[in-house]
């Protein structure tokens, strides 16, 4: 199957190519720092561990019932995998009973304090607002600023503005579907995803929100696993 999908995708870009142009920032001349792309790999909290395994276990019994595959509704599958993800993420923003701290937190706490030791700024994503607002009260030790849906827009401006002039505030908590385009944020050169969801281009979008042009530090994008 795979080698069918690659054939049709070659095919594809084939036909197209007449009457298509693609330019990446290398193709058109961009001359900008290396991006470093790592991913981080932490362990689950105690607690956080059991939760996930249940809800993971309930998914796999209602799509395979007597070892074979069951249809179920696309939206009812995406639900369970986004809990799933919101669990390894922080518990915490969907269970009012869990009072531990994510397995995630340790990470982000020691990048976020190798960034500070050396003056620089870092934006950190998160896919949902409980989970931005609950990361942003735990790094203010180190100054924070926050963006997300739920703000109002002239408040999101002026905490993006404040982030990028005020050196004392060295972090900013943003959800990739507020300020994952047309935003250039060069004054951080390391983002962190504490969190992903499915969609590639929201991904990508976020990270190049550090990595464009006026930006001459290389950048380090971290992947909290």
């Amino acid at each position: 199957e795979r080698r069918l999908f690659e054939s049709s995708i070659k095919n594809l870009m084939t036909k197209i190519n007449s009457f298509t142009v693609r330019e990446t920032k290398e193709t058109a001349g961009i001359s900008l720092p290396n991006k470093v792309i790592e991913n981080v790999y932490t362990e689950f909290e105690t607690q956080q561990r059991i939760l996930y395994k249940k809800l993971r276990d309930e998914l796999r019994a209602e799509i395979f019932r007597d070892g074979k595959p069951e249809i179920l509704e696309t939206e009812f599958i995406l639900s369970r995998l986004i809990r799933l993800v919101q669990v390894a993420s922080n518990p915490a923003i969907v269970d009012d009973k869990y009072s531990e701290l994510s397995g995630k937190f340790k990470k982000l706490d020691s990048l976020i304090a190798e960034a500070a030791e050396l003056s620089e700024k870092t934006i950190v994503w998160t896919n949902f607002v409980k989970n931005a607002e609950f990361i942003s009260n735990y790094l203010k030790k180190y100054g924070t600023e926050l963006i997300h849906g739920k703000i109002d827009v002239n408040k999101r401006n002026l905490s993006l503005e404040n982030f990028k002039a005020d050196k004392n505030i060295t972090v900013l908590i943003a959800t990739p579907g507020t300020a994952k385009e047309g935003l250039t944020i060069t004054e951080a050169n390391r983002a962190i995803f504490f969190d992903r969801s499915f969609a590639l281009d929201d991904y990508l979008q976020a990270q190049d929100r550090i990595h464009r042009i006026s930006q001459n530090k290389i950048c380090y994008i971290y992947n909290l696993i």
